[in-house]
């Protein structure tokens, strides 16, 4: 990889990830606030209201942002285009939301969302202005300035919704919070970016960028959709007390900080690296075998830690009424090794513009996974984490194997880029079986739990770095590239 464009990845993992942990902190201290300040049925007014925009803005940008992130070469008149096409649609989304806030007021028997729908409506306005600036800097991998607005936006909807929630304000603290966030954000990405719409536009090549968008905006909606489709399906076959327990197993087992923020910093940082280096082959395989390398550190123990103590940490954070969840939490846990590895392929097979191929894979994976879930609920909820883990693993390697074939690596080298992590989960996996099965089987569950975890993580630590000993070398590598005084240009 340029060194330039290494310095740009580390720097800017470093700037994503510590805003999102502290926007996440910032967000769930806020919202323990103002849930005391305000009623439930100002929570309930807001979701029915955020669940008719939310419904709309599937249609709002088209994908035209990962499009413009992608495309390496898109003239400043032709992203005047992309700008006028996006205000255009969002306008048109804003008026239906209006139209729509009467229908909604009625069904809902909820006169108020007649003016809160038209409201929160205008965050698509308002994220049609910033959208081009906010992906032109996520394509120059500047996410020091990007991660400045995200903070900014964070604090200035924090500060609008306590002030709102201390003064009365009802269920306008959630409204104005969410307005005010998405107002700074995309001032804030306008400001950094110094990028403005011009009257001169070139629509050559922009149905192009449009089919790619679709593409990208129908895999988003199928996954959506995937999500909604095995929700209902256990709901009507199992009943609303088993969907919780799968809830929540599933919050935990893949909804946890590490697939979220793992998530999160691989679908932003991949695709404008990928992008980049669309066209050298070899700095694409380095990078894939790097992030892959980075993710099986972090996945292993992590995953494979939570299923092992799945007993003690189910009764330490939700008590002994949610025992039913431990198998199925252990089925998530496990499975969700397969969640996080595969995660580079999607940005690197959308960066390679084989888009076609991921949307008519989610295609199969959505209708796999719906039969999947209804033959595994005639069994029960076991049933379900079962034929969960039996089919969603092998699922995930199908893109894995074809990121692995566009890129030209062999499978073998690429197994041998995550074998010392997989070992070094091995010496910990016993260390932990020792610990809960034969040293403290009788003690009380957070002293196990407390226990468990520390001797897991010095083990598996120590093991990790006999196995592989350019390990350190490469941390103090970025150690180095996190040093201040190296300040990143803003964007073109």
């Amino acid at each position: 990889m340029p060194q330039d464009l290494k310095q740009r990845a580390i720097t800017s993992t470093a700037w994503y990830a510590g805003t999102r942990l502290a926007t996440q902190i910032i967000s769930w201290g806020v919202t323990l606030i103002v849930a005391r300040l305000l009623s439930p049925s100002d929570y309930g007014l807001f979701a029915m209201a955020l669940a008719v925009i939310a419904f709309l803005e599937l249609f709002q940008e088209f994908g035209l942002g990962v499009a413009i992130i992608q495309k390496p070469d898109l003239s400043r008149e032709q992203l005047n285009a992309v700008f006028w096409i996006s205000t255009g649609s969002s306008a048109l989304l804003a008026g239906i939301a209006y139209a729509a806030s009467g229908f909604a007021a009625r069904f809902y028997h909820e006169p108020r969302l007649a003016t809160i729908i038209p409201i929160l409506g205008l965050t698509f306005l308002i994220n049609a202005l910033g959208m081009i600036p906010f992906n032109l800097l996520t394509k120059d991998i500047n996410f020091r300035l990007r991660s400045l607005a995200e903070g900014a936006a964070a604090v200035g909807a924090a500060g609008v919704s306590l002030a709102l929630a201390a003064t009365g304000g009802g269920v306008w603290a959630l409204v104005m919070g969410n307005l005010v966030r998405c107002l700074v954000l995309n001032a804030g990405s306008i400001i950094a970016c110094r990028w403005f719409p011009g009257f001169r536009a070139s629509f050559a090549g922009v149905g192009e960028v449009l089919r790619f968008g679709l593409r990208v905006a129908g895999t988003g909606a199928l996954n959506t959709l995937s999500n909604a489709v095995n929700t209902s399906i256990i709901a009507r076959i199992l009943g609303g007390a088993n969907l919780g327990y799968y809830t929540m197993a599933e919050s935990l087992g893949r909804g946890n900080p590490l697939h979220k923020i793992s998530t999160s910093v691989i679908t932003q940082l991949a695709l404008p690296i990928f992008s980049k280096l669309q066209r050298e082959e070899e700095e694409l395989r380095y990078y894939l075998l790097k992030v892959s390398k980075y993710l099986a550190l972090m996945a292993f123990p992590l995953q494979i830690g939570m299923a092992l103590t799945a007993s003690d940490l189910v009764d330490v954070l939700l008590s002994a009424k949610w025992h039913p969840i431990v198998p199925v939490l252990q089925a998530f846990a496990v499975g969700g090794v397969l969640w996080i590895l595969p995660l580079p392929s999607f940005p690197l097979l959308t960066a390679r513009g084989k888009v076609e191929y991921v949307f008519r894979y989610t295609i199969a994976f959505v209708l796999v996974m719906a039969a999947v879930t209804w033959a595994g609920s005639q069994f029960g909820l076991q049933g379900v984490a079962i034929s969960w883990l039996v089919a969603f693993p092998l699922l995930r390697c199908i893109p894995l194997g074809a990121s692995l074939t566009e890129t030209g690596i062999p499978v073998r080298q690429y197994l041998a880029t995550i074998v010392d992590p997989l070992k070094a989960v091995l010496v910990m996996i016993v260390a932990v079986l020792i610990v809960v099965h034969v040293l403290m089987p009788h003690s009380v569950p957070w002293h196990r739990l407390l226990v468990a975890a520390a001797t897991g993580a010095v083990t598996y630590i120590a093991a990790v770095v006999l196995m592989d000993r350019s390990l350190l070398a490469e941390l103090r590598e970025i150690g180095r590239a996190l040093q201040p005084g190296r300040p990143e240009e803003p964007a073109a």
